[in-house]
């Protein structure tokens, strides 16, 4: 029975966190936030809520029994070792340059489709921040074989995934259809599709090199204190 009740306590508040990011992210949600709290306040108060939803989720992941759901597998464990490189590196461009998937996107979007030429991080995903999550999330979702754990990043992939795709039909509704595809011409929201379908080539030029190593320190220091900031290390073999 208690094992029911702390499992129930897990679904509970990942179904909170997924549906206050859906409902506060898109009309009529935000739309009447706003007009409540003004864009600062409501920035405040999504700020807040998430980080209160995050702690309730994690202390109801760490209350929650240990169910098995699939054999212990070294290379599942690898996986994040493998992708958060990647994962960073999207991350640390995305907020360091221009891209729709920035907080700031309704501000810097009209100055992207001037450009007409996405460039950076953008010739790999026009969503990096997104896909950089997503990948985060799912990584650390098949390594670990508990199901509290597979809910609690699982719900963060999806949320991730499927809001890049949130992310692009309302950049389309606010720059109109033609400017739009334009842009999602020349980019792909997927990673690497528009490079392998040769619709644009790599920009590394202005990625350059401090994005990649920051993102190399941060992942040193992810591997490095893992264990102590998380309480597992990052390769449990």
């Amino acid at each position: 029975m208690r094992l029911g009740i702390l499992m129930f306590n897990t679904l509970i508040a990942l179904v909170a966190f997924l549906f206050s990011h859906v409902v506060l992210a898109e009309n009529p949600g935000r739309a009447w936030s706003i007009a409540l709290l003004g864009q600062r306040g409501h920035l405040l108060f999504y700020s807040l809520l998430s980080l209160a939803l995050i702690w309730w989720l994690s202390a109801a992941v760490a209350a929650a029994p240990v169910i098995a759901l699939w054999p212990h597998l070294d290379i599942l464990h690898l996986l994040p070792v493998i992708v958060m490189p990647f994962a960073l590196l999207l991350v640390v461009c995305g907020i360091s340059q221009n891209n729709p998937s920035s907080i700031y996107v309704e501000r810097l979007a009209p100055l992207a489709l001037r450009r007409r030429e996405p460039r950076g991080i953008l010739t790999i995903t026009r969503n990096p921040v997104m896909w950089g999550l997503g990948i985060w999330a799912g990584a650390h979702a098949l390594a670990s074989n508990q199901l509290a754990e597979t809910f609690r990043f699982g719900g963060f992939a999806m949320l991730a995934i499927l809001g890049s795709y949130r992310i692009d039909r309302k950049v389309a509704a606010r720059w109109g259809a033609t400017e739009w595809a334009v842009f999602a011409s020349q980019t792909s929201n997927l990673p690497m599709l528009a490079i392998l379908q040769g619709r644009i080539s790599m920009d590394w030029r202005t990625i350059g090199w401090v994005r990649p190593l920051i993102a190399l320190l941060l992942y040193l220091l992810l591997f490095s204190w893992h264990q102590a900031w998380f309480g597992l290390p990052a390769v449990d073999m």
